[in-house]
C-alpha cells in the first residue's frame, strides 16, 4: 500500500490515487471522518498496470529524458518520456549512422532528385557507402564527404577525358612511359619541369630540336597530356594541317573564326615543323 493510501481524511489532506488511466493525476480522496482514503478494491491490479503501460522506470523500454515532465506514481515521482522521443547516440560530435530500414519509394525519390541535380556518381553509390559508413559508425558529414569526394574524383576524370579528346592527339603517351637512357642527353630534370605546365601561365613557348626517332613527339603529346590533366584547353595539329586549314579559311572567308578558335586555346602543340617548306610558312602567316 502506498504513502498516499495510509493517509488520513480528518487531517483535510488529499489523497494520491494512481490508475491505469492517468498516471500522475491526483485526486481528492473522500474525507470522510476515520475512514482511511486508499485506492479502493483493486487498486493493486491498478498500479500492477499502470507500472506495464510504462509509466514506472522499469518498464519495458523505458528509458527516460532527464528534462521531460514529470508523473507521479505512488510515492515515486520519475520523469515521463513524451510519445516520438528518440535517443541519440553521438560519435565526435555528430550522431552515428544507424543501418535502418528504407521504403522502396523514398530509395526511388532520393534517385530522382540526384538525377534532376545531375549527381551521377553519388545515385549510384549512395546506398553501399550508407552501409558502410553504418557499419563504420561514421556520422552523417563522414558519409557527406564520402559521397562528394566521389562525385568529385569522377567529376574530374570525365573532364580530363573530353579534353584529351578535344586536344586531338594521335595516340595518348605520358612522360611516364618515355625511355630517358634511350636519350642520355635529353635534360630529364627540364622535361619534369615543363610537365608542372608553367610555361603556359607564363605564355612561353617549347621548341623540341632533334634528329629523326628521337621522341620530340612522345615528348609533346606528354606534355599535351599533362597540359589536360591540369585543366588545360590543348589542341595537337601537324603544321602541315594548320596551313591547309588557314588557306581553307581564307578563301571561305572565315579566317577571322578559326583566329580566334585557336586563340582560346591555352597549349597548341605543332608537330613535324621541318617537313614544311619555309615559303608556304611565310605565306600562310602573312594572311
Amino acid at each position: 500500500m502506498t504513502a498516499a493510501g495510509r493517509s488520513r481524511s480528518e487531517r483535510g489532506d488529499t489523497a494520491i490515487h494512481p490508475s491505469p488511466a492517468s498516471a500522475g493525476e491526483l485526486r481528492p480522496g473522500r474525507g470522510d471522518g476515520g475512514r482511511r482514503a486508499g485506492p479502493g478494491p483493486g487498486g493493486r491490479r491498478h498500479q500492477r498496470g499502470a507500472a506495464a503501460a510504462g509509466a514506472g522506470p522499469g518498464a519495458a523500454g523505458g528509458w527516460l529524458r532527464p528534462d521531460g515532465p514529470a508523473a507521479v506514481v505512488g510515492s515515486q515521482r520519475t520523469a515521463a518520456r513524451p510519445a516520438g522521443v528518440r535517443r541519440f547516440d553521438l560519435r565526435e560530435g555528430g550522431e552515428a549512422l544507424k543501418a535502418k530500414h528504407v521504403h522502396a519509394a523514398d530509395i526511388v525519390l532520393l534517385r530522382h532528385h540526384l538525377a534532376a541535380l545531375y549527381l551521377p556518381t553519388v545515385k549510384a553509390e549512395c546506398e553501399q557507402v550508407a552501409r558502410q559508413c553504418a557499419s563504420e559508425n561514421i556520422d552523417y558529414l563522414g558519409f557527406l564527404l564520402r559521397l562528394c569526394e566521389r562525385e568529385l574524383g569522377d567529376r574530374e576524370r570525365w573532364a580530363c577525358a573530353r579534353r584529351l579528346k578535344a586536344a586531338r592527339l594521335p595516340r595518348v603517351k605520358s612522360l611516364d612511359e618515355f625511355d630517358f637512357t634511350a636519350q642520355p642527353s635529353l635534360n630529364r630534370a627540364l622535361i619534369v619541369e615543363l610537365s608542372r605546365c608553367e610555361f603556359i601561365d607564363r605564355r612561353e613557348s617549347v621548341i623540341l630540336l632533334g634528329g629523326p626517332g628521337t621522341g620530340k613527339t612522345h615528348v609533346a603529346i606528354g606534355l599535351a597530356v599533362a597540359a589536360c590533366q591540369r585543366g588545360k584547353k590543348v589542341r595537337f595539329l601537324r603544321v602541315t594541317e594548320l596551313l591547309t586549314q588557314l588557306l581553307e579559311a581564307r578563301e571561305e572567308r572565315v579566317l577571322g573564326r578559326l583566329r580566334g578558335q585557336l586563340a582560346r586555346l591555352d597549349l597548341l602543340v605543332l608537330d613535324e615543323f621541318g617537313y614544311v617548306p619555309a615559303r608556304w610558312v611565310r605565306d600562310c602567316c602573312s594572311t
